[in-house]
């Protein structure tokens, strides 16, 4: 016959681990309910600016607290633990100044109280870990804080672990974004630009759309004779990504994939479309006084999509030389 051991877990046998902050805390508030059954309700918490959310509960007046119902921070017991208020233990809420002037409305039934903070590090509150009465309780209720103190290091341990791994992923998000960027203009770099050709051969393959791209050799009336033209500063290949944005429609994709070289795939537009661009980023230019190699190819059925951005660099190679 098998037993169960704290909170209902199978006793003996492999424990898997719980799954995010909240089963853990569920889990927590049900092993203090079971030790310290003279409590009426277990909380863990989550300070929300002014609020209080709850995030797990259990006890006899669980059913008044569910996960996801907010209370007033400024009018709570835990805010007047947190600071410094009052004790982390009031066997008896009249005996305690702070803690009776709360002890109105609804919460007049609470006679006993006792909490310790959440802490996601040395400095950032999450929340609290706490627990109240609806009849005066014994000194002994001090008795318990050891396993209320353990178990709050351990959600906060938790918590510090999930906003570790949070932290790291967003960084690493950052970093993958980053790395399809050019960092001058904001546009794909060429890396950038490649996936978006692979994805848009996919929704052409599935929906037999078309699509052109362009290719902006850039001449820079500055650049040294014989030297490749450079655009000189940030300011100015700012400036051509804004015409080249100008230009552009809705779900294009623009890219600098060359010193001076711009590219800009033409979702949906076919060669007389990819034409009339070419015009207007020509005019573009000349009234921006630059000048460009400006060369244009068109999907083809049964090619790939890469083949059609080849078509354009070589036309552009070919152009500026």
């Amino acid at each position: 016959m098998t037993g169960s051991g704290p909170a209902g877990l199978p006793a003996g046998g492999p424990v898997g681990p719980l799954v995010g902050f909240a089963s853990a805390a569920a889990a927590a508030t049900a092993e203090l309910a079971r030790l310290v059954p003279s409590m009426d309700l277990w909380l863990v918490t989550h300070v929300v600016q002014d609020r209080q959310v709850v995030v797990a509960r259990a006890g006899r007046w669980a059913d008044l607290a569910p996960p996801g119902v907010q209370f007033a921070w400024q009018a709570s017991f835990c805010v007047r633990m947190v600071t410094g208020q009052a004790p982390s233990v009031a066997p008896r809420i009249n005996e305690v100044p702070a803690y009776r002037q709360v002890a109105v409305g609804t919460l007049a039934r609470v006679k006993a109280y006792l909490g310790v903070p959440l802490m996601v590090d040395e400095s950032e509150l999450f929340g609290t870990l706490c627990a109240f009465a609806g009849t005066e309780q014994p000194d002994g209720l001090a008795q318990a804080m050891p396993t209320v103190t353990l178990l709050a290091r351990m959600l906060s341990t938790v918590l510090a672990g999930e906003r570790h791994a949070h932290d790291r992923s967003v960084d690493a998000a950052a970093a993958y974004a980053l790395a399809d960027r050019d960092p001058a203009t904001g546009l794909r770099n060429q890396r950038g630009f490649q996936r978006a050709l692979e994805l848009e051969n996919g929704r052409i393959r599935r929906f037999g759309t078309t699509a052109s791209v362009l290719v902006i050799d850039v001449n820079d009336p500055a650049a040294s004779p014989g030297r490749e033209a450079q655009l000189a500063g940030d300011s100015g290949l700012i400036s051509c990504a804004g015409l080249l944005a100008g230009v552009a429609q809705p779900g294009d994709v623009l890219a600098r994939i060359d010193p001076s070289v711009f590219a800009l795939l033409a979702v949906g537009t076919d060669a007389a479309g990819a034409q009339a661009m070419r015009t207007q980023l020509a005019q573009a230019l000349r009234t921006a006084d630059l000048t460009a190699s400006i060369a244009t190819a068109t999907h083809r059925a049964g090619e790939e999509l890469a083949d059609t951005w080849q078509q354009a660099r070589a036309g552009a190679d070919r152009r500026h030389h």
